[in-house]
């Protein structure tokens, strides 16, 4: 063969290479294209469903505050209540279980009886919430009822320490008596709002 023609066909080769390759690299782009459009829009949906719930749950003056969040649960984290029954115990006996406690409240239950709620806080728990409130926006987010919640709440914060409360009215219900909170995820969208980085 001629030298001529077959620089001809290897030129042709190159060529036709080279118009694969750039389809190819159009192709690709094309691919990472749909892609970056589809994470946008996922992470536009996401900011909105996490802006909704936020603005929900946390009150526009926690939202613009410096302060990181600081999110608390409040049984068997800040306080041990119990419903003491003390119709068959002696004077002695009931003395005796009171000196366990710190402080006993009424409150109304969610069929609306009376209910008497004997509370034992955790120790250093007013130490506690008075340093972080120095630092931190608290809320107690708790999946109880808001007439027992509060009146264990107004007992402890008496010095209005604690920013916000949530109760079970703030939480997802599903099968019996089983709840789901969703604080961590608004905590990040409100924290990351402000600059600040979660941490869990």
């Amino acid at each position: 063969m001629p030298l001529h023609k077959k620089q001809a066909q290897q030129k042709q080769k190159r060529e036709q290479q080279q118009r694969r390759q750039k389809r190819e690299q159009q192709r690709q782009q094309r691919r990472e294209q749909r892609q970056r459009r589809q994470k946008e829009e996922h992470a536009k949906l996401e900011k909105q469903t996490m802006q909704e719930k936020r603005s929900i749950l946390l009150p526009a003056e926690i939202v613009r505050s410096k302060k990181k969040l600081l999110v608390l649960d409040l049984d068997e984290t800040m306080v041990y209540a119990r419903f003491e029954q003390f119709a068959t115990y002696t004077t002695q006996r009931i003395q005796q279980k009171l000196d366990n406690y710190d402080f006993v409240v009424d409150s109304i239950d969610s069929q609306g009886n009376n209910e008497t709620i004997y509370v034992k806080k955790r120790p250093y728990l007013d130490s506690f919430l008075k340093k972080c409130s120095s630092k931190y926006d608290i809320i107690v987010f708790t999946a109880s009822i808001a007439n027992y919640a509060n009146a264990i709440l107004d007992r402890i914060d008496t010095n209005r320490i604690i920013a916000h409360r949530l109760f079970r009215d703030s939480v997802t219900h599903f099968g019996d008596d089983h709840y789901i909170k969703i604080s961590f995820e608004v905590i990040c969208v409100v924290n990351a709002q402000k600059g600040l980085e979660s941490s869990w």
